[in-house]
């Protein structure tokens, strides 16, 4: 769940129809913005945080989520385009698994490198 009153900057549009429920977030990508949520673990584990997103302007883009209180980034290599159409957005998935326990988490994005638009993040079981 997205908790509005932590995060700062978040700008969620909501002209990509294909988008999952028709909304997306913009680039989150000055220093001091950051995107807060609540994350539900089913059950205790290794996972990799994933995103579906779009990167551009030339390069990768790199993002930084804490969970736990720990820090880890994130590569997203450059995409297409700027996510006009369903076939520009790609999913990236973290090199590096995570060990969560059971329960809600709160993760926190923050900028690091470049730009980017997001449709959804979560954690996959290894």
């Amino acid at each position: 769940d997205y908790n509005k009153d932590k995060s700062v900057g978040v700008n969620v549009y909501t002209s990509r129809s294909f988008l999952s429920g028709g909304a997306g977030v913009s680039k989150l990508d000055t220093e001091g913005m950051k995107a807060v949520y609540s994350i539900d673990v089913p059950e205790e584990g290794d996972y990799y945080f994933v995103a579906k997103y779009v990167a551009f302007n030339g390069e990768d883009s790199k993002r930084i989520f804490i969970i736990d209180g720990k820090d880890y980034v994130v590569n997203l290599p450059m995409t297409s385009g700027y996510g006009s159409t369903p076939e520009e957005w790609d999913v990236a998935k973290a090199t590096v698994p995570i060990h969560l326990t059971a329960g809600t988490h709160e993760l926190t994005i923050e900028p690091f490198i470049n730009q980017w638009n997001y449709d959804w993040i979560g954690f996959v079981k290894k």
